[in-house]
């Protein structure tokens, strides 16, 4: 075999996305090889060029309908966990592109930050002071990649989403109501 500097892949329906030390290799359901063999020749090529694929950290998720009525789960590759939720590039993408994980971790931080501006407010620092570090460290997690998993925001994420925001409001952390459906104009716009 010749050593190469950069992996092609067997099928050209299959996608390799590279981004520092992490791969993410997508193979659809019909793809002219199977996902075997695509990650067979992977593990070859990272072993001609000397590379190792860490096997702990390495998943499978098997993306699905959310109501697929006749849905099997295809076996999972030897070795290599299938999970059904994974962190990519700092968002939580459910097998079903649900946004319920995300939005859970989201609520999580915000409320952790939302305790901090308490402790500010409450050492006496201004309302609009208040609104910019509202801005700086619970805005910015809500609207961070907000376009990639906007659309599949359910009802229930939404009013989660607001919700926060109107406490927010109401505690005085920021000088004016926000809603998701704001945001998700806004950055639909730039």
């Amino acid at each position: 075999m010749v050593y190469s500097a950069d992996l092609k892949l067997l099928s050209d329906y299959n996608s390799l996305l590279k981004y520092a030390d992490d791969t993410t290799l997508l193979v659809p359901q019909y793809s002219s090889v199977t996902l075997e063999e695509e990650f067979q020749h992977v593990q070859q090529w990272s072993d001609i060029n000397k590379l190792q694929i860490n096997m702990s950290k390495t998943k499978e998720l098997v993306f699905r309908r959310p109501s697929a009525r006749h849905f099997t789960a295809p076996q999972p590759l030897p070795f290599v966990e299938q999970i059904t939720v994974t962190k990519l590039l700092g968002i939580y993408i459910f097998a079903t592109f649900s946004a319920s994980a995300h939005v859970e971790h989201v609520l999580s931080v915000a409320s952790q930050r939302m305790y901090l501006l308490a402790q500010l407010k409450s050492r006496g620092l201004s309302r609009d002071a208040l609104h910019i570090v509202f801005t700086a460290i619970v805005l910015s997690v809500v609207t961070y990649a907000l376009p990639s998993f906007a659309g599949q925001l359910s009802k229930g994420d939404i009013a989660r989403i607001d919700s926060l925001f109107r406490k927010a409001f109401r505690r005085g952390f920021c000088c004016h109501t926000i809603s998701i459906d704001e945001l998700i104009s806004a950055a639909d716009i730039q």
